[in-house]
C-alpha cells in the first residue's frame, strides 16, 4: 500500500505481524563461536551477526542458559514482522516504522533478512507501539491470532 501524503515523501503503510516469544539481543566477545544453546534451541527467530568489535545474537529469551555468563544480555524485546517478502527496491520502509514509534517514545532494534524486516520493541512498550503504529496506517496482527479474534 502506497499512500501519498506529498508528492516528495510518500507514506508506506505495511502489514505487521507481533511475534508471540520475548526474545534477547545477546553481546559475545567477536572472538566466540556460536554457542550450541542458540543453534539447538527455539529457533523460530534466530539473527546471528559477526563483526571485528562482537558476536551479536537474538534469540528467543527462553533459549538462553540461567547460569549464562559469557557476554551481555538485553532482555524483553517483541518482534514485528513485516510481512513479506519485500522487494529489495522499497525504499523507507523502516523509516516508515521507525519515526513515528521514536515520536511516542519507543526505542526500537532493527533486524533484515532477505525477506523482511523486523523491528524489535521493549514488550513494555508493545502496546504503545501497536496504537501508534495503527495511527500512522499500519495494520498489526498478533501471531496465532485468529483473523476475528481482536487483541484489545
Amino acid at each position: 500500500m502506497l499512500h501519498a501524503s506529498s508528492a516528495a515523501t510518500p507514506q508506506r503503510s505495511f502489514e505487521l505481524v507481533v511475534g508471540a516469544s520475548d526474545l534477547a539481543v545477546v553481546q559475545l566477545p567477536s572472538s566466540s563461536t556460536v554457542p550450541q544453546w542458540a543453534l539447538s534451541g527455539d529457533k523460530s527467530f534466530l539473527s546471528m551477526t559477526y563483526t571485528k568489535e562482537e558476536l551479536s545474537l537474538v534469540v528467543n529469551q527462553a533459549s538462553i542458559p540461567k547460569d549464562f555468563s559469557e557476554g551481555k544480555v538485553e532482555g524483553g524485546w517483541r518482534a514485528l514482522k513485516v510481512a513479506g517478502p519485500l522487494d529489495f527496491e522499497l525504499v523507507g520502509i523502516l523509516a516508515s516504522l521507525a519515526v513515528p514509534l521514536a515520536r511516542s517514545g519507543v526505542s526500537i532494534f532493527a533486524v533484515s533478512t532477505y525477506n523482511t524486516d523486523y523491528v524489535l520493541v521493549k514488550a513494555s512498550l508493545l502496546d504503545r507501539a501497536a496504537r501508534t503504529l495503527r495511527e500512522h496506517g499500519h495494520e498489526i496482527t498478533y501471531e496465532g491470532e485468529k483473523p476475528d479474534q481482536p487483541h484489545w
